[in-house]
């Protein structure tokens, strides 16, 4: 990669740190799912199974695919319990999102063309458009 796409992706990711940190909050979040995906992650980690603990007799999940709760479970199992260090699950998904995307872009459709799609990629995480909104 030559220096202006590296100086572009760099201005890209500050651009999206920014904006996370201008709408970030480290209290949970009181609407969404955010208490089921990290219910989900507990069950995880601490019983090995995708549960639901928050029904009586602990059946297993089947409404959200376990992607996320995996990561999130991953995020706890070395050591993070506050919501701000789970907040940054979402917000490092998004980052590396928008550099593998603006990669791939920018090799069939250039760089104008990347960095475009890529804004628009960590745009909408940064205004509560992602799971553990802000």
């Amino acid at each position: 990669m030559n220096r202006k796409g590296i100086l572009l992706l760099l201005v890209l990711g500050g651009l999206q740190l920014a904006l996370s940190l201008l709408v970030f909050s480290p209290a949970p979040h009181t609407g969404g799912d955010n208490a089921g995906y990290v219910t989900l992650a507990h069950s995880l980690v601490e019983r090995g199974a995708y549960l639901e603990l928050w029904t009586p007799g602990e059946p297993p999940h089947t409404k959200y695919p376990p992607f996320f709760p995996l990561l999130l479970a991953g995020t706890l199992a070395l050591g993070v319990k506050s919501w701000v260090g789970l907040k940054a699950v979402p917000f490092l998904s998004t980052l590396l999102l928008g550099v593998l995307s603006f990669l791939w872009i920018r090799d069939r459709k250039g760089q104008g063309v990347a960095a475009g799609v890529t804004l628009l990629l960590i745009l909408l995480p940064a205004f509560g458009c992602a799971t553990l909104s802000p």
